[in-house]
C-alpha cells in the first residue's frame, strides 16, 4: 500500500512507476485496519507481475554478470564453470551484531557525589548541529573504531584491544594524545579487573564499581563521570573517592583510586 506517491517525479514506464499504478492507496480519512486487511486479502500472485518484469533486463543472470565484472576489476581470468548461487535459509540471514564502540555521554550532577549519566550510540545520532564536546556532553570511542571522524574528535578513547604490557600501554597512550588533540582521557583494562584512566596531564586513576553486577560497557561508561568532573573546571584534588552514578535503571557506587604516584 502507498500512503503517498510522487507520480510526477518518477520515470514513466519504470518499475517504480508500475508500483504507483498497481498498489492501493491509503485513504487517511478511513480506519487503517480494514484497509490493510483488504489489501492482504487480495490475490497477489500476478498483481505485481509488471513490476517484477521491470526490475531487471537480465532475469536469472545477475550472478554470472556480476562475477564477470568482479574478475575484470581484479584483472584475473574468470572460471569457465557456471557461477554458483547458493541458497540460504531465511532464519540464517541475521545481521552481524557487535557491541557499541562509540557513544555520546552526558553527565548531570546533583551536588559533588551524585551524577546522572546518559549515553546514546554515536553511529546513530551524529549531532552535527552542535560542537563535538561540551561541558555536559562528550564523545567516547574505542581506538579500533573504523570511523575516523568519530575517533579523531573523541574526548575519551578506549584502548581496544587493551595493552599487554606497561610499556606498550605507555606508548599507545602517548600516541593517542599526540595524534588526537581533542582526547582528554584514555581508558585501558588492568589485570585486576579494574579500568585505569589516564589524563592528558599525566594524572591517572583506577575505577572500581562496588556491589553491582555491570557489563563492561557500563563499566567503561563510568569514565565519563571523571571527564564530567574535570570539564566543569574542578580539580583532581577535589574529586571524591566515592561517587554515586545513576546509569539507566540502576545506581552504581564508583570508587576512584588515585594511581598517579604508583604509576610514576
Amino acid at each position: 500500500m502507498l500512503a503517498t506517491f510522487a507520480a510526477d517525479d518518477v520515470v514513466a514506464g519504470s518499475a517504480i512507476d508500475a508500483v504507483g499504478r498497481t498498489a492501493d492507496y491509503l485513504d487517511c480519512r478511513q480506519p487503517l485496519g480494514p484497509q490493510v486487511n483488504a489489501a492482504l486479502a487480495q490475490p497477489a500472485a500476478d498483481r505485481f507481475a509488471a513490476v517484477r518484469d521491470l526490475t531487471t533486463s537480465a532475469p536469472g543472470q545477475s550472478a554470472q554478470l556480476l562475477r564477470t565484472v568482479f574478475y575484470q576489476l581484479m584483472d584475473l581470468p574468470e572460471p569457465d564453470r557456471a557461477a554458483l548461487v547458493p541458497q540460504f535459509p531465511a532464519a540464517e540471514l541475521l545481521p552481524h551484531r557487535e557491541p557499541v564502540r562509540a557513544w555520546w555521554a552526558e553527565t548531570r550532577w546533583s551536588g559533588d557525589q551524585d551524577v546522572r549519566l546518559n549515553r546514546w550510540p554515536a553511529d546513530v545520532v551524529a549531532h552535527r548541529d552542535a560542537a563535538p564536546n561540551t561541558v555536559n556532553r562528550h564523545l567516547v570511542v574505542a581506538s579500533s573504531h573504523p570511523r575516523r571522524d568519530l575517533y579523531s574528535t573523541a574526548a575519551i578513547v578506549i584502548l581496544d584491544p587493551p595493552a599487554s604490557t606497561a610499556s606498550e600501554k605507555k606508548n599507545r597512550v602517548e600516541d593517542i594524545f599526540r595524534d588526537r588533540p581533542t582526547c582528554q582521557l584514555v581508558v585501558t583494562a588492568t589485570r585486576d579487573a579494574r579500568w585505569e584512566v589516564t589524563h592528558r596531564d599525566g594524572h591517572a586513576v583506577s575505577l572500581i564499581v562496588r556491589d553491582a553486577p555491570t557489563t563492561e560497557a557500563d563499566f567503561i561508561a563510568c569514565v565519563s563521570v571523571i571527564h564530567g568532573w574535570l570539564a566543569r573546571g574542578r580539580k583532581w584534588s577535589t574529586l571524591p573517592a566515592t561517587l554515586r552514578v545513576a546509569l539507566g535503571h540502576h545506581d552504581l557506587d564508583l570508587d576512584v583510586v588515585d594511581t598517579s604516584v604508583s604509576t610514576a
